[in-house]
């Protein structure tokens, strides 16, 4: 009887061998065909990538209409030498035009004044070409590469006097004052004696401040002593009004006087003290009322308006916006 159990166990072997081998190997020829065919598809990937990348860019950089709105909240800041003008960035702007006109010329006289471009959501632009005391209408509109989109509404103002020009204000409103302090005694028998006191007074609103305040005993008058008070400028008799803040307001001159008479004002980014000593007149920045001012001085803003003066003491006294007709109590 012939054994054949060995050569049938080797054959199943090699069979088992080989079914191993394969299923190795199909695995790894998949492979390394999927990373032949990725490498060649990479390379298209990567372009195909770069022309989305580059066809977005273009969609910004090229806006297909011009900005919708114009530009709002426009704030400005008048100067003597230049004007400022701010506002918000406005969506889908990239440059903005700023228009200007003399006066209160309209759109159709402006002239292109400038273009600039920013991404800051507060735009600011400085206009260093203006001239002191001149009147300008501003308007701006925003733009892309598409075109200029809608003007915004006009900005009209004037430009601050020169500080030259305020103090030249200053001085033709000032004129000096005397205060005569008349005593007769000897229940009038006697010659009058009059004690003269001087300061510098400034028309405003036809009204002088004259910062001089007198006790009432100066005018007081006794069965003995007669007492009174007169008021004097350029040798011309004139009536007081009332007491103020150690101030005593007086009639201004009539018109025939060539003395000029400053107009109430409010604060502004230019205000200026002036005040007149050792034969010449002073100024300095206004920072605010203040105890320390120089005396007899008067606080213009920057239009040459009067806000205020301070009396004898340094203090700071308002001016009143009324005319004062009242006569004192």
């Amino acid at each position: 009887m012939i054994n054949i159990s060995r050569k049938r166990t080797w054959a199943g072997w090699r069979y088992i061998i080989v079914a191993a081998v394969l299923m190795v190997l199909l695995p790894l020829a998949f492979v390394v065909g999927w990373l032949s065919d990725l490498s060649q598809v990479r390379p298209v990937l990567a372009e195909l990538g770069h022309a989305q990348q580059t066809t977005a860019k273009q969609s910004i950089s090229s806006p297909e209409e011009p900005p919708g709105n114009s530009p709002q909240n426009i704030h400005v800041t008048w100067g003597s030498s230049k004007v400022v003008l701010m506002w918000p960035r406005v969506s889908g702007a990239s440059t903005y035009t700023i228009y200007r006109s003399q006066g209160d010329q309209g759109f159709s006289h402006a002239k292109t004044l400038a273009q600039v471009s920013q991404s800051a959501n507060l735009i600011e632009f400085v206009d260093l070409s203006v001239k002191p005391d001149r009147r300008y209408t501003y308007w701006i509109a925003s733009g892309n590469k598409a075109g200029q989109g809608p003007v915004s509404q006009p900005h009209s103002g004037q430009t601050f006097l020169s500080t030259a020009a305020i103090i030249r204000r200053a001085e033709e409103a000032a004129t000096l004052v005397q205060g005569h302090l008349w005593s007769r005694g000897g229940m009038g028998l006697f010659a009058p004696v009059d004690h003269v006191q001087s300061a510098i007074a400034y028309n405003i609103n036809k009204t002088l401040y004259a910062p001089m305040y007198f006790s009432p005993f100066y005018s007081h008058s006794t069965w003995l002593t007669r007492r009174w008070i007169t008021w004097t400028t350029d040798h011309t008799r004139i009536g007081a009004i009332k007491t103020f803040h150690h101030l005593t307001l007086l009639r201004g001159p009539g018109a025939s006087s060539r003395l000029s008479s400053l107009v109430p004002g409010n604060l502004s980014s230019n205000d200026v003290v002036v005040w007149h000593a050792q034969g010449h007149w002073q100024h300095e920045t206004f920072s605010g009322p203040v105890a320390n001012l120089p005396a007899d001085a008067v606080v213009l803003n920057g239009y040459g308006q009067a806000w205020g003066v301070s009396n004898a003491s340094g203090h700071f006294v308002p001016a009143l916006h009324e005319k004062t007709n009242s006569r004192p109590g």
